[in-house]
């Protein structure tokens, strides 16, 4: 990642306010003592603490090519410092949201398809699978392909938008901290139908992420691990879980900093089938802890979401569905300036083609709250023999 981000963060209030230079050489104690009360009562309250912070390991003076030294090196003690006071803290709670997120959708998904009337979990006695009016069956049922291992693959792109970041780096709010998260992820399952209402499964997934402000920049990667269980309780509902964990590293100037995420979803949902229609009421509860090495508070997230779809599945297989649901933070550590609720858009098409073979493509919108929202687009593909 290119050190502008941060460049930027601390040439703006240390250089371009004329405060770090003293044209010249001052090298006493005294004088970073008076730039750190000139950044703060210029309303950098966040630089200066973690100016104040890191005094100890200032070492040099205060030219311009002093600082640019510093801001090119990965091995200065001052500079190390810096990253870890305001790098550490970068961390909002809608971008750990959107990392746990979007795991959790790919697998529940994938699992809602498989456990759900006509995707293949059912058996052919059973009054859950999907019949027309004429009572023939629509979709796909275990007699024709039968319980056994399912392998699949996911790709998806999030976008999220935050427009307050976590923190503003001016107490005027002078500065602008709108935050852009993209994340690129790839995710391969297996899975096997122990019988007509179990189902066990494992992904493993890569993700690439991209986290830009006005003020501040990064760039990293994760690898996660996901087992996950579904169950058909009887005829109308069926149960899915899932824990999970992501490791990965942030890139800030050329230093890398770690981070786990851990997750779990337990959720219900209810069928109905009427002929060629499906409707589905879903009630999930999601929970995700994020820590980092570069300090900053642990993030503790915890989101009901209740909400709905309809569906209706077209001879040949292809069956497009509309998805809304509410959700609502039940829980947030440390607590933020995001709102406590938002909705969930979810739209798409299903397809079961045959030969073992079935997918999806969709779109998902989270909305509705007063400073973030996320669009992500998300492909599956699922062979079962």
């Amino acid at each position: 990642m290119k050190n502008w981000g941060i460049r930027r963060l601390l040439m703006v209030p240390l250089i371009g306010g004329g405060v770090v230079l003293s044209a010249g050489v001052a090298h006493a104690t005294t004088a970073y003592d008076e730039a750190v009360a000139e950044v703060r009562s210029s309303g950098y309250g966040v630089v200066a603490d973690a100016l104040e912070a890191c005094s100890s390991s200032w070492v040099g003076g205060y030219t311009e090519a002093e600082l640019e030294s510093k801001l090119n090196s990965s091995s200065d003690q001052w500079i190390t410092c810096m990253i870890a006071q305001l790098g550490g803290g970068s961390l909002s709670a809608d971008q750990s949201r959107q990392k746990s997120g979007g795991v959790v959708r790919t697998v529940v998904k994938r699992l809602s398809n498989i456990l759900r009337p006509g995707g293949g979990a059912s058996t052919q006695n059973s009054s859950q699978v999907r019949r027309d009016s004429n009572g023939n069956i629509v979709g796909f049922s275990t007699g024709e392909m039968g319980p056994g291992i399912g392998l699949w693959g996911s790709l998806s792109v999030s976008e999220g938008e935050s427009d307050g970041g976590s923190f503003s780096f001016s107490a005027s709010g002078a500065s602008d901290t709108s935050t852009d998260t993209e994340i690129r992820a790839l995710s391969v399952g297996i899975d096997k139908t122990l019988n007509p209402d179990l189902t066990l499964g494992f992904t493993f997934g890569y993700q690439d992420e991209s986290v830009s402000q006005t003020s501040f920049g990064s760039s990293g990667h994760g690898y996660s691990m996901t087992p996950y269980v579904g169950y058909n309780i009887d005829e109308t509902f069926s149960f899915i879980g899932t824990v999970g964990t992501t490791y990965g590293w942030n890139e800030i100037l050329n230093q890398e900093e770690s981070y786990s995420l851990w997750f779990f979803t337990s959720g219900v949902e209810a069928y109905k089938p009427l002929d060629n229609w499906l409707f589905v009421g879903k009630v999930y509860y999601n929970w995700s802890n994020e820590s980092n090495s570069g300090g900053g508070e642990d993030i503790s997230i915890g989101t009901l979401e209740m909400g709905g779809e309809v569906s209706y599945l077209f001879e040949g297989g292809y069956e497009p569905f509309f998805g809304i649901a509410h959700a609502i933070d039940t829980h947030k550590d440390p607590d933020d300036s995001s709102d406590d609720h938002g909705i969930v858009y979810d739209l798409g098409v299903r397809f079961y083609a045959g030969y073992n073979w079935s997918g999806e493509l969709s779109a998902t919108v989270i909305g509705d709250r007063s400073d973030y929202e996320e669009t992500s687009f998300t492909g599956n593909l699922r062979y079962e023999f």
